[in-house]
């Protein structure tokens, strides 16, 4: 059976994660499309588990769905219009701000929120419902995938764009199951359109109220528990209880009392008063230093807070786990804490009782303390300390069958042998498509041609200034060209200015022109060697940077891996692809995109970096953007390595400067002292015999003097093998560290934080003296690699002032130990250590 998950973010991948574990565990193909990644955490525990993930096809342009959008919100909103929502006054407000404003300002100044009126309204936006289009991008994908049964996750929450799926694979026929995300979400917001095959509820009551609200429901409900609470009954080991106080700068003794900041949005900007007055309370009750009250924001919010950001990255279970108590107000983390069987404390607060989430969670929060004031939250923290007693959350409430996960898999499995639904037909509505959408359509049309129009006479007017200049530039070059030739090769003395060559100027004027047009710039995307990209794009964006007078902040840089510190002076934001691609997915067009062009350098223009800037665009939410694409570095500095042009070519369009360090913390278990090495095999040290004995000794002898951290990754992005050496007592790992999306953050930050670096002579081993690190390297075919590369990174080290780079054969060695009669370790120990 063929399973399609449909996540709106990574934090519902984390939460559904059981699901998806034990669903590829019963050897069921499982594919997962999420809106929007984070970290890739969760995109990497879900990929070893065996599910493919990748981010949802639809495209952000499709005016059908911007279409839809308004006219779902604003169907939504007329519903909370009924006196039955006046008891639910924040569901009526979260329904109004999900609604297009002009509407809703229209319905209130009107008679159309009254009786037949607000009745009439209904049934036309009903009307346009059914007869709007699907997503085409969606259609298409799903016909290509063929799930047997599609996972929409989370299915309630107003503004948010169900409608999307459900509507795609009910015209196709497709068996459907939606999974609500939080307690009592059946009970308030937004209707299922259409219906899905299956709903999962958390528990018998929210059954009920389903059907209540849509008795079409009664054999289509699930009573699965809730899933993404059973990850807070593992328990905690010592490790990550011992990592997580280190992370944080605790000792072993600190007690603390731990507060959860909220997901209110605007409302979080009063929690941190909040906080204080609870710190200052807590401090008096218990005395300063006994016990401690420590802040995790809530991560979306995060910026209304004055705390370090280790409390944000923190280990959350372990954070809980080591917590003698947990306040805060309107969270849910609060029921997740009681759960993992820590005392809570609810701050039911004036301020924070009309909004927020807290009415959702309303029936897995009830049996727990709750405080009207600091004093007596302080009272109910010094109850909870005393006994063992915690507030707990029933589980007739969160799993009332048993085991929630198995539940879900067990109701999805019985979902995909059962006959698949008839297609949505094609009634009254879908035959007065053309009718009904004539307006939008005929409006559409028009700023098409407005702007086709608009368009052509623009593109008519550069074609012809673009034909003067290319022909007027083509004369030129060829004069240019050969005395460049001449003066370079035959050594005439002549000092030809490099600036005015034709690729030189075509950078120029690229520049010039991506500056003055205004707006956001993608840079990128890097998809060649880690050499080239420190050794001479980012370089050259950071020339192209200061030569346009280019703000930071319009700068979008796309790279891979975690590349993002590379960047940090040179833009503020930061896309990467491994958030856009699985590694499998990334790997396989990046190949496809090599054979095309015959080669990894980027020299044109692929449909997979088209592809890569309509996905980030989605991302950042950018619409139109200029693009620095990285073949205008590429045809620039190839005159310099086609030996056409001196090497005072890449010294014109490149800016050099050390690497900042990255702001990551380093692995607890890592020494305060040690060497950062990494061997890859690579076309000049090949994975042969001889290299593997070779790097096998290298480590041997460093390790016998020094801690050694080994850079091995295990994540195959490229032809690029590892070796992988014999374990020892002072050889660190670090793979278990590093996530495909942030892999190089992490190494960055060791090389940084090494007295030396030894490794394969590579792009990689730049990094080291970037960072001011020592660096020896090896190679054992001098023939096969560029030696002006070589050439041009010993002269940026020694003008930046970085690091000692040291490129050696490696026979090199046994020739040392036989010239000079020292052990060869010795020789390594001291290349390595000078400084």
């Amino acid at each position: 059976m063929t399973l399609l998950f449909c996540l709106d973010r990574e934090a519902t991948l984390e939460r559904l994660q059981p699901v998806v574990a034990v669903t590829c565990e019963h050897g069921h193909a499982v594919q997962v499309w999420v809106d929007t990644f984070a970290d890739g955490s969760a995109v990497a525990r879900a990929q070893a588990a065996g599910a493919q993930v990748r981010l949802t096809p639809r495209a952000a342009s499709e005016h059908w769905r911007a279409v839809m959008l308004r006219v779902w919100s604003s169907r939504d909103y007329m519903r909370t219009l009924h006196r039955e929502w006046s008891a639910v006054p924040h569901e009526r407000h979260a329904a109004k701000s999900a609604a297009p404003p002009g509407f809703a300002a229209l319905v209130e100044r009107t008679p159309l929120r009254f009786g037949p009126a607000r009745r009439g309204v209904d049934a036309l936006l009903g009307l346009l419902e059914q007869s709007a289009p699907v997503s085409m991008s969606l259609e298409r994908d799903l016909r290509r995938v063929a799930p047997d049964v599609v996972v929409i996750s989370p299915g309630l929450r107003w503004g948010y764009a169900q409608g999307d799926y459900l509507f795609a694979v009910a015209t196709l026929g497709i068996r459907s199951a939606v999974m609500t995300d939080g307690a009592a979400e059946v009970r308030n917001g937004p209707l299922l359109r259409p219906r899905p095959s299956k709903l999962f509820v958390w528990n018998n009551d929210e059954a009920a109220a389903a059907v209540a609200r849509d008795p079409r429901l009664s054999n289509r409900v699930v009573v699965s528990g809730a899933v993404s609470m059973t990850q807070w009954e593992q328990s905690v080991t010592h490790d990550r209880r011992a990592a997580v106080r280190q992370h944080i700068g605790l000792g072993d003794e600190d007690a603390y009392v731990l507060y959860v900041g909220s997901d209110l949005g605007k409302m979080s900007v009063g929690e941190p008063q909040i906080a204080a007055r609870l710190e200052s309370a807590i401090a008096d009750a218990f005395g300063a230093g006994r016990l401690k009250m420590l802040v995790r924001p809530h991560p979306e919010f995060k910026s209304v807070w004055e705390v370090p950001e280790s409390h944000v990255s923190a280990d959350l279970g372990a954070l809980v786990a080591e917590a003698m108590a947990v306040v805060g107000v309107r969270t849910r983390l609060l029921a997740e804490a009681a759960i993992a069987g820590r005392p809570v404390v609810i701050l039911d607060l004036p301020d924070f009782n009309r909004d927020g989430s807290a009415t959702r969670l309303q029936p897995l929060l009830e049996e727990l303390p709750r405080a009207g004031s600091i004093d007596e939250a302080v009272r109910h923290v010094k109850d909870a300390l005393s006994g063992p007693r915690a507030g707990t959350v029933p589980e007739r409430v969160w799993r009332p069958n048993g085991d929630p996960v198995h539940v879900t898999i067990a109701a999805l499995e019985q979902l995909g042998s059962e006959a698949a639904p008839a297609r949505r037909r094609a009634g009254f509505a879908l035959t007065a498509r053309p009718v009904v959408w004539a307006p939008v359509a005929v409006r559409q049309a028009a700023s098409a041609g407005r702007r086709w129009s608009k368009d052509s006479k623009r593109a008519v007017r550069k074609l012809k200034d673009r034909t003067s200049r290319q022909f007027r530039r083509r004369l030129r070059t060829i004069s240019e060209q050969r005395l460049a030739m001449r003066a370079f090769v035959l050594g005439t003395g002549e000092d030809l200015e490099v600036l005015e060559l034709e690729a030189a100027r075509v950078a120029r004027e690229t520049i010039t022109d991506i500056a003055r047009r205004g707006g956001p710039i993608i840079v990128g995307p890097w998809l060649s060697e880690a050499g080239f990209e420190l050794l001479y794009w980012i370089p050259f964006v950071r020339w192209a940077k200061t030569y346009g007078n280019i703000r930071e902040d319009r700068l979008i840089v796309l790279s891979r891996g975690g590349a993002q510190p590379w960047y940090a002076d040179v833009a503020s934001r930061y896309v990467d692809l491994l958030s856009l691609y699985s590694v499998d997915e990334f790997r396989e067009k990046n190949e496809a995109r090599i054979v095309t062009q015959g080669g990894q350098k980027q020299r044109g223009r692929a449909d997979f970096e088209r592809e890569i800037i309509e996905r980030a665009s989605y991302a950042v939410g950018v619409k139109k953007a200029q693009w620095l694409h990285p073949s205008l570095m590429y045809n620039l500095f190839n005159l310099f390595w086609m030996q056409r042009a001196p090497a005072s070519l890449v010294q014109q369009f490149t800016v050099h400067r050390k690497l900042p360090v990255p702001d990551v913390e380093l692995p607890a278990e890592l020494p305060p002292k040690f060497v950062a090495a990494k061997f890859y095999t690579n076309a000049s040290f090949p994975d042969s015999a001889d290299n593997r004995h070779f790097v096998s000794h290298v480590l041997r002898q460093l390790t016998a003097q020094h801690d050694v951290v080994l850079l091995n990754t295990g994540i195959a992005f490229d032809d690029h093998g590892e070796f992988t050496p014999a374990e020892s007592a002072r050889l660190y790992q670090v793979a278990h560290r590093l996530s495909p999306g942030d892999n190089l953050r992490l190494q960055t930050r060791i090389v940084a934080a090494a007295d030396a670096y030894v490794g394969t002579y590579g792009g990689f081993s730049y990094l080291a003296p970037l960072c001011g690190v020592n660096a020896l390297t090896f190679f054992s075919e001098p023939s096969a690699f560029r030696h002006d590369h070589l050439d041009v990174a010993r002269r940026v080290f020694e003008e930046i002032e970085g690091g000692r780079f040291i490129a050696a054969r490696t026979g090199e060695l046994q020739f040392l130990q036989t010239v000079l009669g020292t052990p060869a370790a010795a020789r390594v120990s001291a290349a390595a250590g000078s400084r």
